[in-house]
């Protein structure tokens, strides 16, 4: 496979480097060990969204890896912004920074063309400054971000994000252990085998892709087009942290030159079919119900 020189981390881990403030973590792996790349589920939500995602919920595949990486993880859920921003009042000091998500991007205020942006599950980091006053750093391009309480309360949003559950989640967390690399390559390939095995189990994961096909056959590609094509160019990129872990995992000896061999020629396999669909949608507004059949071979291999 070609070497990608690009975006495969996603806004929780970029969110705990920004709050952590660490550069010796390696973020492909910890992004790996959140083990969110590993397993597909097709779901049938209002406006197409989520057709192909994770099987893994990334809210709850973060708190794993917060731990397996050597952190004390604090975390509490509010009902509401404004009960969120009251915990973050009481127990923060100036200068503290915590993790908030997941919320709806699309309501993020200083977030240009919001619009774009709706019910898209995001993670940001909030400092809290003297006079009630709160900085947002965002991944995607915002830094330090001064704001007023009033006007945090107003953007956040968990009502089109079933990944939040409901809840408005604060995190913290302080380095109380060390941990090397070979014990999270462990542990991400237990999580990434665990993940892979359940998703083919589960009623939503089981011939995911061609579910997906077939529930999309009878309406125009103007309702699901967009959808489908954001959710096909994060499985590429997911794609790429299967191999990552593959050399990891030959790196300790943990797979076998034909296994690993086999495995990456698989992937490959994988991200040319997904480019494939992908082309054909931007091209031609539809798609072979033979590539997503194959894709379903290739997962269950």
């Amino acid at each position: 496979m070609e070497q990608f020189f690009g975006n495969k981390i996603y806004c929780g881990t970029y969110s705990f480097m920004n709050m952590i403030q660490r550069r010796d973590i390696d973020m492909d792996l910890f992004e790996i060990s959140t083990s969110v790349p590993f397993g597909i589920v097709h779901k049938r939500y209002p406006k197409y969204d989520h057709l192909l995602t994770p099987f893994c919920n990334p809210n709850k595949g973060l708190d794993g890896a917060i731990e397996c990486w050597g952190y004390q993880l604090w975390k509490e859920d509010a009902d509401s912004p404004d009960a969120l921003i009251m915990i973050m009042e009481q127990s923060m000091l100036p200068g503290d920074r915590v993790m908030l998500g997941p919320v709806d991007m699309g309501h993020l205020f200083y977030q240009p063309l919001v619009n774009l942006y709706r019910k898209l599950d995001h993670f940001i980091v909030v400092s809290f400054l003297e006079g009630k006053r709160y900085s947002i750093t965002d991944s995607e391009g915002i830094i330090e971000n001064v704001c007023v309480s009033e006007q945090l309360r107003k953007s956040l949003s968990v009502a089109d994000i079933p990944e939040a559950e409901g809840r408005y989640t604060i995190r913290r967390a302080k380095k109380v252990r060390e941990v090397n690399e070979e014990t999270i390559v462990r542990y991400s390939l237990g999580r990434a085998r665990t993940n892979l095995a359940s998703a083919l189990k589960d009623a939503d994961g089981i011939n995911a892709f061609e579910k997906c096909a077939g529930y999309l056959e009878n309406a125009p590609c103007s309702q699901w087009g967009i959808a489908l094509l954001y959710d096909l160019s994060y499985l590429m990129q997911r794609k790429l942290l299967h191999s990552r872990l593959l050399e990891y995992t030959k790196k300790y000896g943990l797979i076998s030159d034909a296994c690993y061999l086999e495995t990456s020629q698989i992937i490959e396999r994988q991200n040319y079919r997904l480019g494939e669909i992908f082309a054909d949608i931007k091209r031609e507004n539809c798609y072979s119900m033979q590539d997503f059949i194959e894709m379903d071979a290739l997962e269950r291999a």
